[in-house]
């Protein structure tokens, strides 16, 4: 009711008219009925299906995609597990008043859940904990749909790119600290007087480890400027850029 699935829909809807397709979204009550095996709403069975869902966001990632999940995570501690078994994780606060919810109740949950007819129901038996610093707040009480969209869209846009430049900043240092580890191999190389021709092979191995490395800055500064320009152009142009740094490579 606070509009998980429709932001979760409209957030998809958004990214692929951006021409970013490899999004996957994964609703809470679809799951749910997925999942095998019987999973009631106790407080511990939420936080198996939750645990269940992270699990299947993991593989959609490992896939190279990208995974909107639309559920309730309404225990503080889960969500902090989730974060650390995910590679990256941004968690989205969806500010709703209880009133609010209950005036879009269109099933009648809430009230079955006052008249007792559910052992434990979110904000009823049993409140949400909020975190203290949730990635991104959304007050979808007092914003419209659209509202929300456009301010998920662009701090999603943002994550995805900080994404890449640091996955990217992770790999030129594992290629410097291999590229270091070369050189000394060298310096060893000269201490032990290491014929000339062993020693002339390992320096041209260095020189294309370093110009590896080199091009692979290029693309990250590259890929960097555009975000700067505009967020929205470098998620729709990143690919494009790679295949031309990719050509110029090969000149």
């Amino acid at each position: 009711m606070s509009g998980k699935t429709t932001l979760g829909r409209h957030l998809q809807d958004a990214l692929e008219s951006r021409g970013i397709y490899n999004v996957e979204l994964l609703d809470g009550p679809d799951v749910r009925n997925n999942l095998e095996g019987d999973h009631g709403y106790s407080a511990k069975e939420r936080s198996v299906v939750v645990f269940e869902i992270a699990k299947l966001a993991l593989e959609c990632n490992n896939r190279g995609n990208v995974a909107i999940v639309c559920t309730i995570s309404h225990v503080k501690e889960v969500r902090i597990a989730v974060r650390a078994r995910l590679d990256r994780f941004f968690e989205v606060y969806l500010k709703c008043p209880l009133d609010v919810c209950l005036s879009r109740d269109y099933l009648g949950n809430y009230q079955k859940a006052y008249e007792g007819d559910y052992e434990n129901f979110v904000d009823v038996t049993e409140p949400y904990q909020v975190s203290e610093h949730p990635d991104l707040l959304l007050d979808t009480a007092n914003n419209s749909v659209e509202e929300c969209t456009d301010i998920l869209l662009s701090n999603t846009l943002a994550f995805l790119e900080s994404r890449h430049l640091s996955g990217t900043k992770s790999k030129l240092q594992q290629r410097l600290r291999r590229i270091e580890g070369q050189v000394r191999g060298v310096q060893e190389m000269l201490n032990d007087g290491r014929e000339c021709r062993d020693i002339v092979q390992q320096l041209v191995a260095i020189r294309s480890a370093a110009h590896s490395t080199a091009l692979a800055l290029v693309d990250a500064y590259a890929l960097d400027s555009l975000q700067e320009v505009d967020p929205s152009i470098a998620a729709v142009c990143s690919s494009t850029l790679r295949d031309v740094l990719d050509l110029t490579k090969k000149l």
